[in-house]
Parts: C-alpha cells; structure tokens; sequence
C-alpha cells in the first residue's frame, strides 16, 4: 500500500535462514545470485552482529490463516462489509496468505534506503552492490519487490527491512506499526502471520485516523485511498480499483 501496484508473496516465516551461507544456496538454488562483493563485508561489525540474530521462526497453524470476518469487521468499524472486501481485494487479491502459508509482502527498496539512511549505514557504499534493493522512488517501478528481496534485504538490517514492507490482506506498512497498535514493528510483523494479527493492525490502523474512517463509512474511495495509500494512489488507480470491486461486489448481493 505504498503506492505501488501488484504483490509479490513468500512464507518467509518458515524459510529464513540467518547464516549467509544457507540464504546463497537457497537463492541459487531457485535461479538467483548475489552480487560478488558480499553483502556483510559491506556492513560494520556491530551491524553484522545485530543482523545475524536470527528472527524466531513462527509456526501457525491452518486456523490461524482463516478468511477474516468481513461481517464482523464492519460492525465494528460502523461501515460496510463490502467496502472493507473492495479494500482487500485491491490491496492483497483477496488473500493475506500466501500457498505456503506465511503473510504476503512487497518490500519496497525506496523506504529500505530511507530508514538505512537514519540507521546510520552507509547507504551509498551499499547502493553500488544492492541497487536491487536500495534505489530513489523514481525507480521502483523497474524493480522486484518479492520474497527474495525481502530476505536479501534482512542481511542487511531486520529493522529496515521490516519497516519498509507491507503485509497482509491489508498491506500495512511496517512504519506504520504503532498507528497499527503495536509496541515495535518485530511485535507487528510477527502478528501478521496469523489472521488475527491483521485484521487488529487493519482495524487500529483505520480508527487511527478518522477521517480515513469517514471516507470508508462515505465509500469515498478516492479520499480513502489518498490517506490510505498516499499522494499518488491516482496514479496507480487505487480508487478507481476499489470502486469497480465495491460495484462488483453490491451487484452480486441483489
């Protein structure tokens, strides 16, 4: 939901693997490389340390991925159902989950340089053997945004990274945890693996701002998705999207 259209999905949960080593052979394995020049030789030795810890693996069970009460949800919220529906299939196609089971994520390369850059790395030491994953905003168009990214990205620094993603049938951004009602982003990200996480951080997240939460009672989807997905939500179409879903979605009631 940070103003990119399409999503990139990988149970990253279950498959990361924090020695450098494993992660190659992974990658290599499924057709990709990395650059020559390692990407730990680029990051100091306390930054390497506290990027190695490994995050804990979560195991979640199949009712833990259960399709979220829409009905529920938006008797909560005071709106619609099929507003929140429209919302969802727009962001995540419908699904939180990816076939694997872990929550679907697009990394976004431009907020991993941001939160690098007040992480005190050396972003543009890093650039020049990453610009898969550290690039201007211009250029995420051009780039990948998947799972591989995504743990490529971790052995740089798990905080960056995690910040810089959105998860989810609601692809919240990792900044936005707090709003989401978390104490930290490694509290949020690990609720995303389950469907309660999401629609919690859904629900807080919407209530956060009220008028994101007017426009989804008025079903203004151009100013929901503006505070939503941000200035440039028409440029990706994203109201015009959760419009056609909404429609779509009253006609099949009658």
């Amino acid at each position: 939901m940070d103003g990119l259209e399409g999503i990139d999905g990988l149970d990253y949960f279950s498959r990361y693997k924090p020695a450098a080593e494993k992660a190659k052979y992974e990658a290599e394995k499924r057709g990709y490389m990395f650059p020559q020049t390692s990407i730990e030789s680029e990051v100091s030795l306390n930054q390497k340390q506290s990027t190695e810890k490994s995050f804990e693996k979560i195991k979640v069970s199949e009712s833990s991925r259960e399709v979220p009460d829409y009905k529920k949800m938006a008797k909560e919220l005071g709106v619609e159902e099929e507003v929140i529906r429209a919302i969802v299939s727009v962001e995540s196609s419908g699904s939180g989950f990816t076939k694997e089971g872990g929550p679907v994520l697009r990394f976004e390369g431009h907020q991993f340089k941001k939160y690098l850059t007040e992480n005190d790395f050396d972003v543009a030491k890093l650039e020049k053997v990453n610009s898969d994953l550290i690039y201007d905003y211009s250029k995420s168009k051009s780039k990948k945004h998947g799972g591989f990214q995504y743990e490529k990205a971790m052995k740089i620094d798990q905080e960056s990274t995690m910040m810089a993603t959105s998860y989810g049938a609601f692809q919240i951004m990792g900044f936005n945890f707090e709003a989401s009602g978390f104490e930290s982003v490694e509290r949020f990200v690990k609720a995303q693996s389950t469907t309660a996480g999401q629609v919690k951080a859904f629900i807080n997240f919407v209530k956060s701002n009220p008028k994101r939460l007017e426009a989804m009672k008025d079903k203004d989807f151009a100013e929901f998705a503006r505070l939503y997905n941000g200035e440039d939500y028409a440029k990706w179409n994203y109201d015009i999207k959760m419009q056609k879903s909404y429609n779509k979605l009253i006609k099949k009631e009658k």
